[in-house]
């Protein structure tokens, strides 16, 4: 038997990574780049705004996640990131709320610490870090920040909250 987590760099270009965890859940799990790539959510040219969180929600039912993590973003460049990042959120809080699946917010801190011990690193940094942790292997290494960020997010859900998987599970 195995639960599905999931975790989510919210954004136009949405960062995603996945694990059919097993349980009982190994000592060691880690994310693996087959399963984590960038949904672009951005709007083409006549549509409604909407239709990114639509495109989103298509991707949560089309991946069937038991459990969910995404980036907790505090601050924003502008109006518009803002509101982009809090519909996102909105449609993931709303999607599992809606199908009993249990959710959880990290701080981008957090996130940026576990990955280089530095809360503050830059892009840069989370994707070598990513590199050198999960990649196998050496010829297809992540390039986009947005992956590198949801390869960790996954790795903090395996190390902090696997044992929800478990209860959820029995």
């Amino acid at each position: 038997m195995s639960v599905r987590m999931l975790s989510i760099d919210p954004g136009t270009k949405c960062g995603y990574s996945w694990l059919d965890v097993p349980i009982p859940t190994p000592e060691v799990l880690k994310p693996q780049p087959a399963y984590s790539g960038v949904w672009n959510l951005a709007v083409q040219r006549h549509e409604g705004g909407g239709m990114r969180f639509l495109r989103l929600k298509k991707h949560l039912v089309e991946l069937e996640p038991k459990f969910i993590l995404y980036e907790e973003v505090r601050g924003h460049k502008g109006t518009s990131a803002a509101h982009i990042y809090g519909g996102i959120v909105a449609t993931i809080q709303t999607y599992c709320e809606e199908h009993t699946i249990d959710y959880i917010a990290i701080p981008v801190g957090t996130i940026k610490k576990r990955a280089s011990g530095k809360g503050n690193c830059g892009k840069d940094v989370m994707v070598e870090t990513a590199n050198a942790e999960f990649v196998r292997p050496p010829d297809e290494p992540i390039t986009k920040d947005d992956i590198a960020d949801a390869m960790w997010l996954l790795q903090i859900g395996l190390e902090e909250y696997a044992h929800v998987l478990i209860d959820g599970a029995k």
